[in-house]
């Protein structure tokens, strides 16, 4: 048994004053208390003074592939336009060294920033080199794995689109098999587990989204769907089923409580009244769809209809880094302007701090149980520097939960967690990633550069 302690650890929404956490070999946290009740059962014990120790954040929607393309974002064309003609196009380059050096780089800066499970929303293969998502699907759990990251995989039906989203496209059937086939392999893995996704109606047949949603079913996991987040989907939506994106899914028989939306910025009031009655749940990504131009999302409508929702960083390339804080405080802060009013979401909600989130929340939609930080979960933790003034708040017992809503505040981004560990294991340690990422980080370069020399090719002349 190893203990690790701090000055202050969270347990349950409170700050408590010298505690520690008992881990055993299995990464399981066996026991929660004061640091001097714990020493003498640790094998060895971890003592941080100066650290607060907090669960790891989840991040429950993540892109990852889209790290390769974020020199390209300055380019001058709408976002549609940067997807259609630029970003999709270009994945159909991508061969194992290229997808390996992206996805270690992009996970490792989510570790860096304090994630411990990230939800990986995979669609991405590559017919010219081989058949089937799955390949790409086993590169990134080993990834993963070597680099001590907890991965909810995504495995998203794909079925149908234009030439553009070739990369990405795959038949409903083959999907099934290489699902069921992954689900079975890594059932009951420590750190992998696997849950069926949607990208959206305009990429999916009626066919597909029903498959997934019985997969779903079968193998006891939440569903993600990308649903109303532009207005190609609602076109799709009107065109072929003659109503709007969710009610579409009704229609299949696929709203219930297993479902997670994300994105849904354009969900209509009825839509809103569907989700509050099946129970189903979201993900918001603020800063992904602001940053490309898009609608926010309507946090007060969530909140009138009582809909449980998460913070996500979704696609990536537009912004340098992922702060789960960030995401938070914008959502926060922006509800402060509508309500005129503060401390809107603790209330509104009735979770015991903002921090529930980007822990307890998206940690339940990905169908986990990993931040509750209690005895029997997993040991996914962090540890915090408290060298900043911005990161030393009022742990006055009396101001529960605000203190932990005024470290919120004061986080910046990447640039306060010392260590992380998942599953009991270090995978961050004194600021550091464990892993050299240098030739991952120049393979990318390359690539970018040979990108932009294409598209400058390419461009009109003036």
């Amino acid at each position: 048994m190893e203990l690790w302690s701090a000055e202050k650890v969270l347990v349950k929404g409170r700050f408590e004053k010298d505690w520690g956490v008992a881990v055993d070999q299995e990464g399981m946290i066996q026991a929660v208390g004061p640091r001097a009740q714990l020493v003498a059962g640790a094998r060895r014990v971890h003592h941080h003074p100066d650290k607060i120790l907090l669960p790891a954040f989840v991040n429950p929607h993540h892109h990852g592939f889209d790290r390769l393309f974020r020199p390209l974002t300055d380019l001058d064309l709408p976002y549609n336009q940067l997807l259609n003609k630029v970003i999709w196009p270009l994945s159909g380059s991508t061969n194992h060294n290229l997808f390996d050096a992206v996805y270690r780089v992009a996970l490792a800066e989510q570790a860096m920033a304090g994630v411990g499970t990230v939800g990986e929303f995979l669609y991405l293969h590559n017919g010219v080199y081989e058949t089937g998502r799955a390949a790409f699907a086993e590169r990134l759990i080993r990834i993963a794995t070597d680099l001590g990251i907890r991965l909810s995989l995504v495995y998203t039906f794909f079925d149908q689109g234009a030439e553009e989203v070739r990369p990405f496209v795959q038949p409903m059937d083959l999907s099934i098999q290489e699902y069921e086939a992954l689900a079975q392999r890594y059932g009951g893995h420590p750190l992998i587990n696997i849950l069926p996704g949607i990208h959206g109606l305009a990429h999916t047949s009626p066919d597909a989204v029903i498959a997934a949603a019985e997969l779903a079913e079968k193998y006891d996991t939440p569903f993600h769907i990308q649903l109303a987040a532009d207005q190609e989907d609602l076109k799709t939506a009107k065109v072929h089923y003659d109503t709007t994106p969710l009610r579409a899914l009704d229609k299949m028989g696929v709203v219930n409580g297993r479902l997670v939306v994300v994105h849904g910025t354009l969900l209509e009031e009825e839509e809103l009244n569907l989700l509050e009655e099946h129970g189903a749940a979201m993900i918001l990504c603020p800063t992904a769809v602001m940053t490309r131009g898009a609608r926010g999302p309507n946090t007060s409508a969530l909140l009138n209809h009582g809909i449980p929702f998460a913070v996500a960083s979704g696609t990536l390339p537009m912004f340098n880094s992922y702060s789960a804080t960030e995401e938070i405080k914008m959502l926060e802060l922006t509800q402060r302007e509508s309500e005129e009013t503060r401390n809107v979401l603790n209330t509104r909600m009735g979770i015991s701090s903002l921090w529930e989130l980007s822990t307890v929340l998206p940690s339940r939609m990905l169908g986990l149980d990993t931040s509750r930080f209690m005895p029997g979960t997993p040991a996914d933790f962090m540890l915090v520097s408290q060298a900043s003034p911005s990161n030393k708040p009022s742990f006055n017992d009396g101001r529960q939960p605000y203190a932990m809503n005024e470290l919120m505040f004061g986080w910046g981004a990447q640039s306060s967690v010392s260590h992380l560990f998942v599953q009991g294991k270090t995978v961050v340690s004194n600021g550091q990633f464990a892993i050299d990422m240098t030739a991952s980080y120049r393979l990318l370069e390359k690539k970018c550069d040979a990108f932009l020399e294409d598209i400058r090719k390419d461009a009109p002349a003036n």
